[in-house]
């Protein structure tokens, strides 16, 4: 029987493609390379079946293996762009990350 590891989305907005809710759900798989294939593989989706070619995510600034991850994939991050949010009393920051899609796949 097969098991759910992760889960990922795509939105596409103004010429512009966001990945959101990037999660490894199961703690003992985090760590292993799957959010960077993850997210290679919602890359190469969006390069050959869309125009979109800037990439962006958010991501909580404690985060730092997510950040980690995405840094190797080739999102930078983007210091104009900040978010902050309230959870349970607390103010949290999601930093963002951008990409262009053509500068990734030539590198790849």
């Amino acid at each position: 029987m097969a098991s759910t590891i992760g889960h990922c989305e795509i939105y596409f907005y103004d010429g512009f493609a966001k990945l959101g809710r990037i999660l490894i759900m199961d703690e003992n798989q985090r760590g292993k390379g799957i959010g960077e294939q993850m997210v290679t593989l919602l890359l190469q989706y969006i390069f050959e079946n869309r125009k979109e070619r800037n990439i962006e995510l958010n991501v909580f600034d404690f985060n730092v293996g997510a950040q980690k991850c995405y840094e190797k994939v080739g999102f930078i991050l983007n210091p104009d762009k900040k978010y902050l949010r309230e959870v349970d009393g607390e103010t949290w920051t999601a930093l963002n990350m951008v990409l262009n899609l053509e500068e990734w796949k030539n590198k790849n």
